[in-house]
């Protein structure tokens, strides 16, 4: 059985069209917080991604890189896809589909909708919307990656992360 993890990137500024691309926005300070908090949920459950998969927007690019530290990930075997940017379902499948066979877990930094239409397509837990700086662990009844379009699983939790007041 393959695991994957949904990671939507931390809350983002929205700046005008004038002032930054939407590819360039970055997160916001508040957004920083929720991912270390995210990050520090997803330790304490001994969650260790084999393979990190980011989206090309400075966001979710910036989020991969805050919970990788987290997790003790090495920095530099983050990988960047563009598919993930702008894509629906299928650009979460062909990541994952071309993931290494020897990889037994793939988390992917993106954004909704598409994260969320993935969740829902392979569980049975639908969701209306996958909250910034949140993680969707799913178990896929799958044992390899190219059989991942059509498979189907079940969700392992939910993670929504909660700053101190």
């Amino acid at each position: 059985m393959k695991k994957v993890y949904l990671v939507r990137h931390g809350k983002s500024s929205w700046l005008s069209e004038t002032e930054v691309e939407d590819i360039d926005r970055p997160l916001k300070p508040k957004g920083v917080l929720q991912v270390v908090a995210t990050g520090k949920k997803l330790r304490k459950k001994d969650i260790y991604p084999d393979l990190i998969v980011s989206s090309p927007a400075m966001r979710s690019l910036h989020t991969a890189l805050i919970l990788a530290r987290e997790l003790d990930y090495p920095l530099d075997r983050i990988r960047i896809r563009p598919e993930l940017y702008g894509s629906d379902v299928s650009g979460i499948q062909q990541v994952l589909k071309h993931a290494k066979e020897d990889f037994e877990s793939v988390m992917i930094f993106g954004h909704d909708p598409s994260l969320t239409n993935f969740a829902n397509r392979c569980t049975k837990k639908s969701k209306e919307k996958i909250p910034t700086a949140s993680v969707v662990g799913i178990e896929l009844k799958c044992d390899a990656w190219a059989d991942v379009i059509d498979a189907k699983g079940k969700q392992l939790f939910f993670i929504k992360p909660q700053l101190d007041k």
